[in-house]
C-alpha cells in the first residue's frame, strides 16, 4: 500500500511539474517573445510548401520535446487555429500537461472504436484542440502508418491552420519515422550537454533516408552563461527548481549562420548509450561547439 501511494505521490508530482512549464498569461514576456520567435521561423519555413503539418521529436528521452510542442501549440494558437496531437502512444503526456483525460484519444480512434469528434478535446486553451493518445495501444508503429492516419491527417488540414504532432524519440522506436513521410517537415529537440553530436547526427541521417524535411533544431536546457550563438535567436529562461533555476530554448534553422566563422567541429567520442547518457568532463566546451547547420546537411549558397 505504501508502494502503491508512493507511485500516485510522484505521478501528480510529476504533474504538477509538467503543467508549471506550460505558458500562460502569467508566464515571463521574455519566455513568451522566444516562443513567439520560433513559431515566426517556422512560419517562414512552412510557408514555400504550404506546409500545416509538423511533427516534434527528438534522438532521446528527456530532451524536452513534449514540453516544446506543447508550449508551440500554445503560442500558434495565439493567432491561428491549432490541433495538437499526442502520438506517442507509448509513453504519452499531453493529457498531463493540459490536465486531460486520456480515456479517449488518437489510437481508438484510428483503430476505429470512436469517433473523431469523442477522440479531440475543443478550445483546451482558446485557438488550440487537443487529441491525446488514448489508451496505450499493441502496435503504434503500425496505427501511426496506416491508411487511417494518412485520411486522418488530410481531413484535418481542411479545418486546421496548423497541426502539431509529438512523437516519441527517433532512434528508440521507429514511430516517428513511420509518420515523418506524412507530415510537412520535422522539427527536432536537443538538450545542452546531454544530447550528443552523434545521436543528433544519427537522428538527421535517418530521417534523411526517408527524405524528410529538417524545419529546425530547437535546443533546450542552456544556462544563459552558457548560451551558444545567442546572436543568432532569442532564448527564454523559467524557474522550476532551486538547483536549475534558468533554462533556455533557442531555435535554429539550417544555414543561419556563416560558415566562415564557425569553430572546428566537435568530437563525436562522448555519449555511446542511449539508455545513459552521462555528461561527459568536457560536455560544456562540445556542445557550444554544435555545429547544427553541417548536422542538418545544408550547405552555404
Amino acid at each position: 500500500m505504501a508502494g502503491f501511494l508512493f507511485k500516485k505521490e510522484k505521478q501528480l508530482h510529476d504533474m504538477q511539474l509538467m503543467k508549471k512549464n506550460l505558458l500562460t498569461e502569467e508566464t515571463p514576456s521574455q519566455i513568451n517573445e522566444a516562443y513567439k520567435n520560433v513559431r515566426t521561423n517556422l512560419q517562414y519555413a512552412l510557408h514555400p510548401i504550404n506546409g500545416k503539418v509538423m511533427l516534434v521529436s527528438s534522438a532521446l528521452p528527456g530532451e524536452g520535446k513534449s514540453t516544446t510542442s506543447s508550449n508551440l501549440a500554445v503560442t500558434f494558437a495565439q493567432n491561428s487555429k491549432v490541433l495538437l496531437i499526442d502520438a506517442d502512444m507509448r509513453k504519452p503526456v499531453m493529457h498531463k500537461i493540459f490536465g486531460l483525460e486520456n480515456s479517449h484519444g488518437l489510437s481508438l480512434f484510428l483503430g476505429g472504436f470512436e469517433p473523431l469528434a469523442k477522440a479531440i478535446h475543443r478550445d483546451v486553451v482558446p485557438g488550440l484542440d487537443v487529441m491525446t493518445a488514448g489508451t496505450i495501444p499493441p502496435n503504434p508503429s503500425e496505427l501511426l502508418g496506416s491508411k487511417n492516419m494518412t485520411v486522418f491527417l488530410n481531413k484535418v488540414q481542411e479545418h486546421y491552420d496548423y497541426i502539431i504532432i509529438d512523437t516519441p524519440p527517433i532512434n528508440v522506436v521507429t514511430d516517428a519515422v513511420v509518420l515523418s513521410k506524412k507530415v510537412s517537415g520535422v522539427v527536432l529537440v536537443a538538450r545542452q550537454n546531454s544530447t550528443t553530436i552523434k545521436f543528433l547526427r544519427q537522428t538527421v541521417e535517418t530521417l534523411k533516408t526517408v527524405r524528410v524535411r529538417v524545419l529546425g533544431v530547437v535546443l533546450t536546457g542552456v544556462k544563459e552563461k552558457y548560451k551558444p550563438f545567442s546572436r543568432y535567436s532569442d532564448g527564454y529562461g523559467y524557474s522550476y527548481s532551486r538547483k536549475s533555476s534558468y533554462k533556455y530554448y533557442d531555435y535554429y534553422t539550417a544555414g543561419s549562420r556563416s560558415h566562415s566563422s564557425r569553430k572546428k567541429k566537435a568530437e563525436e567520442s562522448y555519449g555511446n548509450s542511449s539508455s545513459n547518457h552521462k555528461k561527459s568532463p568536457a560536455a560544456d566546451t562540445e556542445n557550444d561547439l554544435i555545429d547544427l547547420d553541417a548536422i542538418i546537411g545544408e550547405e552555404k549558397k
